[in-house]
Formats: C-alpha cells, sequence, structure tokens
C-alpha cells in the first residue's frame, strides 16, 4: 500500500513541476515578446526598392510566404494608375454588385452570405483613398443611393445601442428593401430604429480589427503626420484576409511604413528589467 500510495505522490510531484515549467517559460515568452513584439509579429518582406512609383499588388493567396512585391507594374498585371480611387472601386465591383442584386431581388440569406466576401480597408477616413470617398463611390457605380442609403447598402453601426436594438459598434448590416438586416438577429431594423450608422463598403482599418473577409483590399493613403502609417497597421490591415489581400498603396509609402514600428507603450519592459 505504502509502495502504491509513493508512486501516486511521485506522479503528483512531477505534474506539478511540469506545471511550474510551463508557466514560467510560457511568462519568458511573454517577456520576449512585449520587449522584441516586432520580431514575433512581422518582418519586412524583402522588397526591393525601385524609386517612387504606384502599384496595385497583384491579388494573392495569404497563405503564400514568399509573395513579394511586383517588380514592375506589368508583371503585376497593375497599371500606373492603379492607386487611383476608380482603380479600387472597379477592383470590387464585380462582387459587390453580387451582393446588390441578391438585395434586390429580396433575398435576405443571399445578401448576408456575401457580406464578408470582399471589403476595402483604408489607413485613413477622409481623402481620396479615405473610407468615406471610396464607400460613396463604389454606391454611386453601383446605382445605389447613397443618402438615405438605398438597398445593396453595406451599413455599419458607429455606437452601441444595447438598451434599443442590443447593436454594438462595428456591427455591418446589408440594406435589403427598406430594412437592414444583421447577423444574429431575425428581423430586419428600419433605418429610423438604428443607432448612427455609415456606409460600410469602405471602412477603416482600425474599424475592422476582430473582423475577417474573404478577401481583403487594404488601402494605404498618403499621410502627413510622421508616423501614421507604420507596420503594425499594414499588419492588422493584411491579417484580415481569409483567402485574399491586395494592397494598393504607394511603394515608397508602403516600404517606409514597413519599416516603421510604434513604440509599445505598456510599461512592462521597464517594469521588468
Amino acid at each position: 500500500m505504502g509502495g502504491v500510495l509513493q508512486v501516486i505522490f511521485f506522479l503528483w510531484l512531477g505534474w506539478v513541476v511540469l506545471v511550474v515549467v510551463y508557466h514560467v517559460v510560457v511568462g519568458i515568452f511573454q517577456f520576449l515578446k512585449e520587449v522584441f513584439g516586432s520580431f514575433f509579429e512581422s518582418a519586412a518582406p524583402p522588397y526591393r526598392s525601385a524609386g517612387r512609383q504606384s502599384h496595385t499588388e497583384a491579388t494573392q493567396d495569404v497563405r503564400k510566404p514568399d509573395s513579394t512585391w511586383p517588380k514592375s507594374p506589368a508583371s503585376a498585371g497593375a497599371s500606373a494608375q492603379s492607386t487611383t480611387p476608380e482603380a479600387v472601386v472597379e477592383l470590387v465591383r464585380p462582387a459587390f454588385t453580387a451582393l446588390r442584386d441578391k438585395a434586390r431581388a429580396g433575398d435576405v440569406e443571399g445578401s448576408m452570405a456575401l457580406v464578408d466576401d470582399v471589403r476595402v480597408l483604408c489607413s485613413h477616413v477622409r481623402g481620396p483613398l479615405g473610407a468615406e470617398t471610396l464607400s460613396r463611390l463604389i454606391a454611386e457605380k453601383l446605382g445605389i443611393r447613397v443618402s438615405p442609403p438605398g438597398s445593396g447598402s453595406l451599413i455599419m453601426v458607429t455606437r452601441n445601442d444595447r438598451r434599443g436594438t442590443g447593436l454594438s459598434n462595428g456591427d455591418v448590416g446589408v440594406m435589403v428593401g427598406d430594412l437592414v438586416y444583421f447577423r444574429g438577429y431575425v428581423a430586419g431594423f428600419d433605418l429610423n430604429r438604428l443607432p448612427e450608422y455609415a456606409s460600410a463598403f469602405a471602412t477603416t482599418i482600425h474599424k475592422a480589427q476582430g473582423s475577417e473577409y474573404g478577401h481583403a483590399v487594404v488601402v494605404l493613403g498618403s499621410s502627413q503626420r510622421e508616423g501614421f502609417l507604420n507596420r503594425q497597421l499594414i499588419y492588422t490591415g493584411i491579417t484580415r484576409a481569409r483567402k485574399q489581400v491586395t494592397l494598393v498603396a504607394d511603394r515608397t509609402d508602403f516600404l517606409a511604413a514597413c519599416a516603421r514600428e510604434v513604440p509599445r507603450a505598456s510599461g512592462l519592459k521597464q517594469r521588468l528589467v
């Protein structure tokens, strides 16, 4: 009997040691990640700089780790005008046209199934390549009324309304007929019942955090604010894609942003070292 108890005791002791070692290793890893986080999250790929040019990166499967920036517009099937708002609109027009047609046919289920197929994710809210501008241009190209939104519109809630509709900031729905439908809700909402909202054909990268789309079109506009375009912003944008990501950016701005990091301000490093 005593031998059995000894075996149980040593098994329990071994398990305790393993648990302690595991937590120590995890703690060390978290500390290193906090100090050298950028090296764990992403590293600048081996892009080649060739002067200040405008490109749209060809659509690529995000699972391929060896994708590189095209050496020339021709090699990517792109043109020197690829970073214009009109080029971005044409890029997403087929997918949003399918969504519009389902909505106009009154197919709620079919429309909801296409909501996250493609999304334009912008670094800026305003400007030629800003979310507001591109959302308006996409709606106009599709022949969808902008204000108030017409059938086929993508609508994002921009303020929590837990006590009223139960909708939260960032929820995206599609307008079918005169009602807006959201995932998790059987019935649609009249526009007048919604809290504050905005068109969601294009949104900011910041607003897209936590979401995923079949095809993410990441659009980086030029910025006068130092450090606004950075590695973390690009990382957040491209990792919203489940299958494909297309990057629309000035080559020089993109490479500069890849080399620019936002310092972490948690203070953990100072407390531990």
